[in-house]
């Protein structure tokens, strides 16, 4: 190394030294003149308020896997903030935002079992039933909401749970069930109109057109192809009913033609073939049913959707 650059290097050495005992000499004597300014400031009432503020900010903008961290280590740190149950709460709102149900599920159960306050845990009991309804489980989203009505019957939370136990019901079919519910929401319930509009359209039941599987079962052993037609599966059935008549024809020839394996195998795949397509006939006026109710219910809800959606908490992630 040069003269030039061993110079340098002492000369930044020197100065560092200089500042590092300017710090000491100006810091420690005020130190330990107040030793609480020393202190960790992590378990100050600021630090506290900071760390859930963070995750509640995360959860917020969307980033709900962060959040979930950051409550989590807002929890860990801070096991008795006043805090506690609202941090819990959140944290499994935003696994219902992140439609992760079992895991949004089973938060909400643990807080409805370890929380003193009763106001948090029926608000609990009502996500856990919200979560059920909306991963696709009515039946146990109606044992939820029935339940919560039952034990909480002062509740605010119940207003929302007699709304949801009505739309459960109508997404199991049962319209009659659905329409009784709906006419007996409160009049003081903010979900009253709504719930009145529903009652109304299911007032008689809804004459929806529909598709009997036997029948339609029944149509193809006569003629292969007339069961998709009667479900409305025009070139399905046309299809059919040309391949069928082609193995037919296929078949008859090679009997005639004294070709006794040829004809073998092609009666064997006639017979699958007229087997496959009246079971695909039973089927397809099932799924035809079903298409027909969940357009009815998806208009119901495209009606009421703000209502619908109006959870007892506005959540990041309605739409």
């Amino acid at each position: 190394m040069s003269g030039f650059g061993v110079r340098t290097v002492v000369a930044g050495l020197v100065r560092l030294m200089f500042w590092y005992f300017c710090i000491i000499w100006c810091v420690l004597p005020t130190a330990y003149a107040n030793p609480a300014s020393l202190a960790l400031p992590s378990g100050s009432a600021a630090s506290q308020s900071t760390l859930f503020r963070f995750a509640h900010t995360l959860y917020t903008t969307g980033e709900y896997y962060r959040a979930i961290g950051e409550f989590q280590r807002f929890l860990f740190f801070h096991p008795d903030h006043p805090l506690t149950s609202e941090a819990q709460l959140t944290i499994g709102l935003a696994y219902f935002c992140g439609e992760r149900w079992l895991q949004a599920f089973e938060v909400f159960r643990q807080i409805t079992r370890v929380t003193s306050d009763a106001s948090i845990r029926a608000e609990a009991a009502l996500w856990m039933a919200e979560t059920r309804a909306r991963g696709g489980e009515p039946a146990e989203a109606i044992r939820l909401y029935q339940e919560l009505i039952r034990q909480n019957p002062t509740s605010d939370m119940v207003r929302r749970a007699a709304y949801m136990l009505g739309w459960s019901y109508l997404r199991q079919r049962q319209w009659i069930k659905a329409r009784a519910v709906f006419a007996q929401v409160d009049a003081r319930s903010p979900y009253h109109t709504s719930a009145q509009r529903l009652s109304a359209a299911l007032d008689p039941p809804p004459a929806l057109p529909q598709r009997s599987p036997t029948v339609a079962r029944l149509l193809s052993t006569v003629l292969p192809g007339a069961g998709q037609l009667y479900t409305g599966h025009t070139l399905d059935g046309l299809i059919d009913l040309g391949l069928h008549g082609a193995l037919i024809a296929g078949t008859t020839g090679a009997v005639m033609a004294g070709l006794e394996v040829s004809s073998a195998i092609s009666a064997f795949f006639t017979w699958g073939f007229y087997q496959t397509q009246m079971s695909n006939a039973a089927v397809q006026a099932q799924d035809f049913n079903t298409q027909v109710e969940e357009r009815f219910i998806g208009q119901l809800a495209a009606q009421e959707g703000p209502s619908l959606t109006a959870y007892v908490r506005p959540l990041p992630c309605q739409p």
